[in-house]
């Protein structure tokens, strides 16, 4: 047997990394949307007729589906905490994120403009 969540969690990011919906996912694999649903949520686990056809449709060995990967430990513990979050909960997450993301751009502008400054005033000394 597989770590049920670990499957579910690289099911997870695979299909995020694809940018594609649960559905979207389903209509690839040919299998149901409920099917991908569980398969995600870590519910029961999987024939191996249907994570065969998940591992085609993303793109990916059924191996890569049963590890895990020291390079997505963050991404693997943001998912399993926001499984525990409520809905409101994650969009209050998701609008900082996007808040917090702005704010750095602002910043990384600002760090630029000064650092052509300084690249203009040498070139004109």
């Amino acid at each position: 047997m597989y770590d049920l969540d670990q499957v579910a969690v690289n099911i997870t990011l695979r299909r995020q990394q694809l940018d594609w919906s649960m559905r979207k996912l389903a209509e690839k694999a040919n299998l149901s949307a409920s099917t991908i649903s569980e398969a995600e949520g870590g519910k029961h686990y999987l024939r191996s007729d249907k994570l065969v056809a998940i591992a085609k449709a993303l793109g990916c060995s059924i191996d890569d589906l049963l590890s895990i990967d020291a390079q997505d430990d963050k991404d693997i513990r943001w998912i399993e905490l926001g499984r525990r979050l409520t809905r409101r909960e994650r969009l209050r997450v998701m609008e900082y994120a996007e808040w917090r993301y702005e704010v750095q751009r602002e910043q990384n502008e600002r760090v630029d403009d000064v650092r052509d400054q300084q690249d203009d005033d040498n070139t004109s000394a």
